[in-house]
């Protein structure tokens, strides 16, 4: 169960790619406070921890916080929206024997296109919800991207989202 809910959770960001019309790369994640306790508790305590079925990747303009998605991008106007990624072996594959994981599927933002700026991303963020919800990883971009009103939306590629407990 512990090896399920580390791969399912903290599938995120050491080696992070961010594709817009350049692929700015990001680093230095972190995991929650949140998870850390659900992770600690589960392992040493025995505490039961159901891991979502489905995270989500959101995108922070604001001052990097391991701890906060500081200034998620608004969704008023601007077809902004976390995306949804179920938490299975397709999605988030598991690196042996470095014992990383990451995204098996494409990440896209805004399939239809931006329709409002959004500010210039320097932060992608995964939680438990679509919104609000528990915080589980978040990384700094180390290139941000101004992302504005009628760019095709940002895209994580297949493999670009990589997260390894150390």
């Amino acid at each position: 169960m512990f090896r399920k809910i580390t791969s399912l959770l903290t599938g995120a960001a050491l080696a992070l790619l961010l594709c817009v019309s350049i692929a700015p790369p990001a680093e230095a994640g972190a995991s929650s406070a949140y998870l850390i306790g659900k992770l600690y508790g589960n392992v040493f305590q025995n505490a039961a921890y159901t891991p979502p079925a489905t995270v989500y990747v959101a995108l922070g303009t604001g001052s990097f916080s391991a701890q906060s998605c500081t200034s998620e991008v608004t969704t008023s106007g601007t077809n902004y929206a976390r995306v949804a990624v179920t938490a299975n072996t397709t999605n988030w594959v598991t690196n042996n024997p470095s014992g990383s994981i990451s995204n098996g599927s494409a990440i896209v933002f805004a399939s239809g296109g931006v329709t409002g700026s959004w500010g210039t991303v320097n932060q992608f963020c995964i939680y438990d919800a679509s919104t609000g919800g528990n915080l589980l990883i978040s990384a700094q971009l180390t290139t941000s991207q101004a992302i504005n009103n009628g760019q095709a939306g940002p895209t994580f590629a297949i493999g670009a989202l990589t997260w390894t407990i150390n």
